[in-house]
């Protein structure tokens, strides 16, 4: 803690932008983090939150070292900070891949704190990834309790709901997500919508996501997506968010995604070549394929199975 209250002000102020999960807005952030800490060097909460701001932008391996090293900073300040202890995980687990450390870092960020709701939130995503799906479900329902106006703890288990194919759970809180913060693109029901088949209403969602950020409904109509999708169904859709992502071979994340595209029209041999890749490129999301239904169709395949071992995941429950 720190007696400066214009520190803990710039603090908090990082803090609300960094929850956005806006990459611009969390950049922003990191300023307000960085003047906290020039007000006071031995505020440690700071510290943490360039790093989380760092790892969530995931940008490239700069980024991680240097969120690693502002985690290192804040436990030498702090030793006992739960939040401190939960940062580390996080790193563990999505950028280093090592799930044992990961757990051992949220359950003594735990130990330290119980009322840490971000150590249940992201030892919560290590278990999703795991597909630990029940105690995830635990963790996070305790996040909620802990903030239950955070859009990012109820978004994610919206997201948990949705990866464990229960349906109406995931339409239920999601919709909770949305009364919270409309504006929350990381929780909205099309996922569901087109993991039912149901693509008529994914479409009508996705054009309603886009009329709330501000978009008005004629352009939105005239998006590329929407038009294939009106002349060739749902294939035409996702066929055109592929031709546009093949565009862009240099956005972050490009393999992975795509290879969600091609899982969405059934392609193995393009899934599994986009997953491989997104293996070689370290991609930070590649992980959740473990538990992505996207990819129950390759979830047999030798290929899928020996790169979940090699990023040290398992198929089964219970993978730590």
């Amino acid at each position: 803690m720190t007696q400066s209250l214009e520190a803990r002000q710039f603090y908090m102020r990082g803090r609300e932008l960094w929850s956005t999960r806006d990459n611009v807005k969390m950049t922003e952030g990191i300023e307000f983090f960085r003047h906290a800490i020039a007000l006071d060097p031995n505020f440690a909460a700071p510290y943490i939150g360039i790093a989380d701001s760092l790892s969530m932008m995931r940008n490239d391996a700069e980024d991680w070292r240097q969120a690693a090293e502002y985690a290192d900073a804040a436990i030498r300040l702090a030793p006992d900070s739960a939040d401190a202890h939960a940062t580390l995980g996080f790193i563990a687990a999505l950028n280093k891949w090592n799930w044992r450390d990961a757990e051992s870092y949220f359950k003594r960020a735990l130990e330290l704190d119980p009322n840490c709701g971000k150590a249940h939130q992201w030892y919560a995503t290590l278990l999703l990834i795991n597909r630990r799906f029940a105690e995830a479900e635990i963790h996070l329902k305790r996040a909620i309790e802990i903030e239950p106006m955070s859009p990012t703890f109820n978004g994610d288990l919206c997201e948990l709901y949705v990866f464990a194919k229960r349906d109406d759970e995931a339409f239920s809180q999601c919709g909770k997500t949305n009364v919270i913060n409309p504006d929350f693109r990381f929780a909205n029901v099309t996922e569901v919508f087109i993991q039912q088949k149901r693509y008529d209403e994914a479409a009508q969602e996705r054009i309603k996501l886009a009329l709330q950020h501000g978009i008005n409904e004629k352009t939105a109509k005239n998006a590329a997506w929407y038009k294939a999708f009106q002349k060739d169904g749902y294939r035409g859709w996702i066929q055109t968010e592929i031709d546009g992502n093949e565009k862009h071979k240099d956005v972050l994340l490009g393999e992975y995604n795509l290879s969600i595209l091609y899982a969405r029209l059934g392609d193995k041999e393009k899934t599994l070549n986009l997953l491989e890749k997104a293996f070689v490129g370290h991609t930070f999301l590649l992980p959740f394929a473990n538990a992505r239904p996207d990819f129950d169709f390759v979830r047999d395949e030798p290929r899928f199975q020996n790169l979940m071992r090699r990023i040290g995941l398992n198929q089964g429950e219970g993978n730590l």
